[in-house]
This record gives structure tokens, sequence and C-alpha cells, in this order.
């Protein structure tokens, strides 16, 4: 009788975490999703002075198409 009774627990308890861990990958599913509509792809460029990856619409090029994340690498680049 206990063999029993003990048997029903752990597949109690099997089930329990069976239904739990499904839910938290529905969620982390749907999180994934969430993110990947609120996030758009932006270029990533990399600094030619410090090599900092930043956003292409905040980075300062110059005329020879240099790319830095800052006037000041900007400036500091071209001093001999």
């Amino acid at each position: 009788m206990r063999a029993l009774l003990f048997f029903a627990l752990v597949i109690g308890v099997f089930l329990v975490v069976l239904i739990i861990s499904q839910r938290i990958r529905a969620f982390r599913a749907k999180q994934e999703q969430e993110d990947a509509h609120t996030q758009p792809e932006e270029p990533m460029v990399k600094c030619q002075h410090c090599g900092t990856h930043l956003p292409q619409k905040e980075a300062i090029v110059n005329e020879q198409g240099e790319i830095f994340c800052s006037q000041q690498h900007l400036e500091l680049h071209h001093k001999p």
C-alpha cells in the first residue's frame, strides 16, 4: 500500500513539474516574440579610433568615410 502511495506521489510531482516547465517555456517564447516586434534591427558600426560599436545613426562620418563614435575621437584620430 505504501509503495502505491509513493508511486502516486512521484507521478503527481512529475506532472506538476511538467506543467510548470511547459508554462515557463510558453511564457519565454511569448516574451521573445514580443521583444522581436518591439526592437527593430539597427545597423551597428565600429569607431575607427576606439573600436566601440554604436548604432549607425549615432555615428560621425568624416570626408574619407571613416566612422567615429564622437567628435573628440574624430579629432584625436587625425592628430599627428
